[in-house]
């Protein structure tokens, strides 16, 4: 097999004193016409407004649409919390802090409501004549269940605590 006449073999290539290089500046220089095109001045001061106003347009804020406001009823109704309130929610979350956070996201969700909703029928249980004692005591008792894990007897003291704290408040 001889190599054609028209066609180089690799050796005659590596030879060649000047290989070109089709990525170099040099050789697409020569390569790329050389086109001179003039341009009217008017279509140049149009072009020159539409590029502007592209330009300006692009600039603009843009408005965003704003999503529909959805009205989330709250999980526990707000009220002004008078200050036997907010006594008897003081003395049930006395030293339940470090229990709390070592509870998972529901479960806190559930302790807090049950124990806000406890603390407002330990203000009404209050608010009688009659000595509610029991009551309340039964009342922290079931709240104080939610914890998972915890042994009845620490339950039944803490419980029992609490409400000799709160009935102080009665006295």
């Amino acid at each position: 097999m001889s190599p054609s006449p028209t066609t180089k073999s690799s050796k005659a290539i590596e030879n060649e004193e000047e290989i070109r290089d089709p990525f170099s500046v040099e050789s697409t220089k020569s390569e790329i016409p050389v086109e001179t095109e003039t341009i009217p001045d008017k279509e140049k001061e149009k072009m020159r407004e539409e590029v502007l106003h592209e330009i300006s347009e692009a600039e603009k804020p843009v408005k965003k649409a704003t999503p529909p406001q959805v009205a989330v009823p709250p999980t526990v109704p707000v009220i002004d919390k008078s200050e036997s309130l907010i006594i008897i929610e003081d003395i049930l979350a006395a030293d339940l802090e470090e229990v709390y956070f070592k509870m998972d996201m529901p479960t806190q969700k559930k302790f807090k409501e049950e124990g806000e909703r406890v603390s407002i029928k330990i203000e009404e249980l209050l608010k009688e004549t009659k000595d509610q004692t029991h009551k309340i005591f039964k009342l922290i008792f079931n709240w104080l269940k939610l914890i998972p894990g915890v042994k009845k007897f620490f339950l039944n003291q803490e419980a029992k605590l609490k409400a000799d704290k709160i009935m102080r408040i009665k006295r």
